[in-house]
């Protein structure tokens, strides 16, 4: 994943993926988190260590945060429900993808004011920011709105709104030629371009 450095220097400690303190989020973020400040200083004083200066890591420790406060054998995935009760906190915009390694099978998407695609495959489920990164793939696809909460496994997903509440998802195909974006006998894109 690659984004604008917003918040802090192009380093090798800001780069994309982030990962919680505690080591049970990851994520890459693409969008500008404006109160990661205050998110910062409370993590901070719950124990959270930060190793860049971005607001990506404070969204990871703060899912992190609720996901150690989730129980494990209530009836709700506490890995959902902990990045859906940390989005709600959330001043700014966002495209997000998550992992945990407690749900190897399982990534979770979600996205405000930046995009997010769904990809549907066979056997297999896609999170993109763009459409010409899955079509290779699959060409059936689902568009993110604002405050929706994907929740991706190999062969299912569900589509919920940041207060919990479903969506149906709806299903587009995309009608494009992949070796359009295909280098094909050219040496590089530009040439192509000429």
């Amino acid at each position: 994943h690659t984004r604008w450095a917003t918040h802090g220097d192009v380093t090798e400690a800001n780069a994309h993926p982030h990962t919680s303190s505690d080591g049970k989020i990851s994520l890459v973020h693409n969008g500008v988190i404006e109160n990661y400040t205050g998110m910062k200083e409370f993590l901070i004083e719950k124990g959270y260590t930060f190793q860049s200066e971005t607001d990506s890591e404070a969204l990871c420790n703060l899912i992190a945060y609720h996901y150690k406060k989730e129980p494990k054998d209530g009836p709700k995935n506490p890995f959902l429900e902990a990045v859906r009760k940390s989005l709600r906190h959330v001043e700014g915009t966002y495209g997000i993808a998550v992992i945990c390694p407690d749900f190897p099978d399982e990534l979770i998407g979600a996205r405000k004011g930046s995009p997010l695609i769904i990809g549907i495959g066979k056997g297999e489920n896609l999170l993109a920011s763009d459409v010409n990164a899955i079509t290779h793939c699959t060409q059936n696809v689902v568009y993110l709105n604002d405050n929706e909460v994907v929740h991706l496994q190999n062969n299912d997903f569900s589509i919920t709104t940041v207060s919990s509440k479903n969506v149906e998802a709806v299903i587009h195909k995309v009608d494009w030629d992949t070796s359009e974006a295909e280098l094909g006998d050219y040496d590089h894109f530009m040439q192509k371009e000429i």
